[in-house]
């Protein structure tokens, strides 16, 4: 190898951890970093916040980690960040809230409220996100109603993402898919929707100004900051989201490739070329790139769960790859379900889904009985919304990717469930390579390779018994397809 590669800093601002990666042409990794920052949730209140200084320290953090002794060139940084963060600046960029994340739900009263008009004006199709109090959106409206001198005054409301480029970049830019889980914009036209800013009385100049993910909004070091690798030509991109990155890293280029990702949350995405057709209404759609859509849903029930099983049902010295092999060869209740539903959900569903439980509970039955349903629950629902997104091409097999996958328990469900679904290799980040592939996409150099890197999943023992579990589990736990007209 080179002693200086050429290679792009990828970043992923995350709502538990920011992560960095120095990735070449070829998909190596050659250096990473990953810092935990976490955030506080409010039961009371609903609240689900994080502190915007605290996440933009962390994302410095593990960018002179990662960059630190390396000799590299740095051709291009981009930026990957979590959907559906909002904080609320004055006029020099400072913090006037904390930063609300995807978990807040204080905006549901208001969602209610907007329902009539949501759907009455066709917002479903014009701005791509389903109606839910996790989008800024609503929590715009939760602000005017709630703290009206504040919406009066503040400057700015940008995301987690927007806001660490205007503090590293000076730039105030929202890339398209990022602004596409705002419930703000046009995602036909590509524009704050006029009419949307119209109802919450939102002057778009309060905005960020909107980009393509790879526009570039910044050349050299970072403002504050010195960055080994970095010199006064390396790029800066607009960047993108989360989700839709992954995706990209996952399936290629293919018109009518899907993904699945369990991590913290989970979601199932499918690519797009129209963002037009009719949906199901607890689908949203979001920009990809210049020319092409992501489709999708999102449950906030995926390694939350997970998270609550341990906390509720085992010792705290208990490890999770521990309860993993102790499933190795235990077969499934049939009749032991587990509904996922512990979280609200992201949608306009919630009337329609059953309340979070077990059914089929005996007296016999012990923790990692209930532990195997829940990881059963949650898997099913991830394939539930799945389906939700239209027929699969048969030609080509969804690609998983998500820190859940870790579990071969969960893998074995998947693969019976979905025969021939693929995963990402170990060691792989999806929305890391997908922001180095956007970045190696700019400079010319086509980085198709983790797809062809995906592996196939093992053949899983007991796949009729799952398959037939997984019908029964969706006849009590499915919400029905609302298409929107």
């Amino acid at each position: 190898m080179s002693p200086h590669p050429e290679t792009v800093l990828a970043i992923d601002i995350g709502t538990s951890g920011a992560r960095a990666a120095l990735i070449t042409s070829n998909g190596l990794a050659i250096s990473s970093a990953q810092m935990h920052y976490g955030f506080q949730q409010d039961n009371l209140t609903g609240a689900a916040e994080m502190d915007a200084e605290l996440v933009l320290s962390g994302v410095l953090e593990v960018i002179n980690r990662c960059t630190a002794g390396q000799r590299t060139s740095v051709r291009c940084v981009t930026v990957a960040a979590a959907m559906h963060s909002l904080v609320l600046l004055d006029e020099r960029g400072r913090p006037l809230t904390p930063l609300s994340i995807w978990m807040d739900t204080r905006a549901t009263t208001q969602c209610e409220q907007y329902r009539e008009m949501y759907e009455h004006e066709h917002w479903h199709q014009k701005t791509g996100c389903i109606l839910s109090p996790s989008i800024p959106l609503a929590r715009l409206l939760w602000y005017r109603e709630k703290e009206p001198e504040l919406f009066r005054r503040f400057s700015k409301a940008v995301s987690i993402k927007s806001y660490t480029l205007m503090q590293l970049a000076g730039a105030c830019v929202e890339d398209h898919s990022v602004a596409a889980g705002s419930g703000l914009l046009n995602v036909q036209l590509r524009k704050w929707a006029s009419e949307v800013l119209d109802y919450i009385d939102l002057d778009p100049i309060r905005l960020p100004a909107l980009a393509d993910t790879q526009d570039v909004v910044y050349h050299g070091q970072p403002k504050g900051v010195r960055m080994e690798g970095v010199a006064n030509d390396t790029v800066w991109l607009a960047g993108g989201a989360d989700g839709p990155l992954a995706h990209r890293a996952s399936t290629g280029k293919s018109s009518n490739s899907a993904s699945l990702t369990i991590g913290t949350s989970s979601a199932a995405r499918r690519s797009a070329v129209d963002s037009m057709r009719k949906r199901d209404k607890a689908v949203w759609c979001y920009p990809l790139d210049s020319h092409r859509y992501v489709v999708g849903q999102a449950s906030n029930n995926g390694g939350t769960v997970i998270d609550w099983c341990m906390r509720t049902l085992f010792p705290a010295s208990t490890l999770l790859a521990d309860l993993d092999v102790a499933l190795r060869d235990r077969s499934s209740d049939p009749a032991l379900l587990f509904i996922p539903f512990l979280h609200p959900e992201r949608d306009c569903l919630v009337e329609q889904r059953p309340a979070a439980g077990f059914t089929g509970l005996q007296s016999e039955h012990v923790p990692l009985d209930l532990f195997q349903a829940a990881l059963e629950g949650v898997v099913f629902n991830s394939i539930n919304m799945l389906e939700r997104l239209g027929p699969p091409d048969p030609s080509i097999p969804p690609v998983a990717s998500g820190g859940v996958m870790r579990l071969d328990a969960v893998r074995r469900i998947l693969s019976a469930v979905i025969p021939g679904i693929r995963r990402l290799p170990e060691g792989v980040d999806a929305t890391l390579m997908g922001a180095a592939g956007l970045g190696w996409e700019y400079l010319g150099v086509n980085q198709e390779i983790v797809l062809k890197d995906a592996m196939s999943m093992e053949d899983a023992a007991g796949g009729e018994a799952y398959r037939q579990k997984y019908k029964i589990w969706k006849e009590k736990a499915a919400a029905p397809t609302r298409t929107v007209e």
